[in-house]
């Protein structure tokens, strides 16, 4: 696995825009929308864009009302890292290895708007937190 991006929770995007480009990172995308339901028809409701220094890449995340799924975890630890988010050449197959290492899955594999319709997925392990997969072939 290959890290992709570090996600980090904002409440105000234009405003964490301008806190980044302080640190030396400029956005790469637009402002991209994602309220796409997953396989269970659950929407993220997010507001996401990516910056870039120096070949890190950050992921803000902004809740798009108290419906989003990142809302109470905005609301209850702040404004922050959220997860770090590692490409992989076969999903399911990292999701299987990290299952049997006790990894628990909290959105299952479906298609992500921010990646073009590539397959992600999130899992969680005490100890060390989020994990985002994104399936991205050579």
């Amino acid at each position: 696995m290959k890290v992709d991006h570090i996600g980090y929770l904002v409440k105000d995007m234009d405003r964490a825009v301008a806190a980044f480009a302080e640190l030396g990172f400029a956005p790469v995308t637009d402002v991209i929308r994602d309220d796409m339901p997953d396989s269970a028809g659950a929407a993220r409701n997010v507001l996401l864009r990516f910056l870039e220094n120096a070949g890190t890449v950050v992921e803000l995340v902004a809740p798009l009302g108290e419906d989003s799924q990142v809302f109470e975890r905005l609301r209850t630890c702040g404004e922050g890292p959220y997860h770090i988010c590692y490409a992989v050449d076969d999903l399911a197959a990292q999701m299987e290895k990290m299952r049997a290492q006790k990894w628990m899955i909290l959105r299952r594999a479906g298609p992500a708007v921010a990646f073009g319709g590539a397959p992600v997925a999130f899992l969680v392990k005490k100890g060390a937190g989020i994990v985002e997969l994104v399936e991205k072939t050579p």
